[in-house]
């Protein structure tokens, strides 16, 4: 029985090693890169909204009788964040990212309108 060695053999599995889990890494589905801050990705998750016309208006985190815009929750969590509230600033931003995304989700469900039938 015949081990298989040698350059050749190495490169081999090189390239099907980074062929295979290049695979494993792409995604149809565009993300913001994770080493932004809560802040930074906060603002581009609403920008996001923001061009798909999806930003929506929420209850206030820490009013919930008040609702607000997301564009108005994003300057309290940078008023915060300037405060030195990092705790609150970064709650507000999660908030904000959340609820952006989940505009997003919602206008690209609703760019392409078919009509449904119930029978």
């Amino acid at each position: 029985m015949k081990v298989f060695s040698g350059p050749g053999f190495s490169l081999l599995l090189s390239l099907v090693l980074a062929l295979g889990l290049g695979g494993c890494a792409s995604s149809s589905v565009p993300t913001v890169e994770p080493t932004l801050t809560p802040l930074a990705r906060a603002v581009a998750d609403l920008d996001e909204a923001k061009r798909l016309n999806a930003e929506w208006m929420v209850a206030n985190p820490l009013n919930p009788e008040e609702t607000v815009s997301l564009s108005r929750l994003l300057a309290m969590s940078r008023q915060y964040q300037l405060q030195e509230e990092h705790r609150l600033a970064t709650f507000l931003a999660e908030e904000i990212s959340k609820f952006a995304k989940l505009g997003i989700v919602q206008a690209l469900g609703q760019a392409n309108p078919t009509p449904y039938y119930d029978f």
